[in-house]
């Protein structure tokens, strides 16, 4: 599927995919990996997932991807965060605190983006 179908989704809110809550697996079986704190996790395909809010206040740095814009601009909007958008190579990476979401094509991340990733999560 192109990049143009999911921003439609997030156009008409047809996004039955998203959750209003952390999900609920995420806050029972996070604690098992016994990640140390401050380490980097990724989350890719993350649209606006509470999830992501979770894992920084859990004491991570998290960095998402996500194709829509809408979902990511819509994510800091949601949660009143600010944040200060730039160019990363063909994404644009939205930055708040220890919360960083590149918005473009998953297939454009280049390696050093994600150089000092310590975890994935992927629901």
């Amino acid at each position: 599927m192109e990049i143009a179908f999911w921003e439609q989704r997030w156009q008409e809110k047809q996004t039955g995919f998203h959750l209003d809550q952390v999900n609920p697996w995420l806050k029972k079986f996070w604690p098992d990996i016994k990640l140390a704190q401050g380490s980097h996790v990724f989350v890719p395909l993350c649209g606006k997932s509470l999830d992501l809010l979770w894992l920084e206040k859990s004491g991570y740095r998290v960095t998402g991807v996500e194709c829509s814009q809408l979902a990511v601009e819509t994510f800091f909007t949601e949660n009143n965060l600010a944040c200060k958008r730039e160019t990363c190579g063909t994404l644009q990476l939205y930055s708040s605190a220890n919360i960083n979401l590149l918005q473009g094509d998953f297939f454009e991340l280049q390696a050093a983006m994600l150089a000092s990733v310590s975890a994935l999560y992927d629901r």
